[in-house]
């Protein structure tokens, strides 16, 4: 529960989700490498969720917008 409130407090700052994947992967494998050192009993990241909550959703310009916002 403690690393799921680490992913939501990285998304809430404002991550984009390709950055909170690469901590997650680095994080969970040093969490899986523990493991068997018996340093943990069980990986803490096997569920933890990302969410899509910062993805941007784009707009389309049309060829008028395109050229008013390039020669402006």
């Amino acid at each position: 529960m403690m690393y799921q409130n680490f992913i939501n407090y990285l998304t809430d700052k404002g991550y984009s989700k390709r950055t909170v994947e690469i901590i997650h992967g680095t994080m969970h494998n040093a969490m899986q490498q523990a493991v068997p050192l018996k340093k943990i009993g069980s990986n803490p990241c096997e569920s933890a969720v990302i969410s899509n909550k910062n993805i941007k959703k784009r707009k389309v310009l049309s060829i008028c917008e395109l050229k008013t916002s390039l020669f402006s």
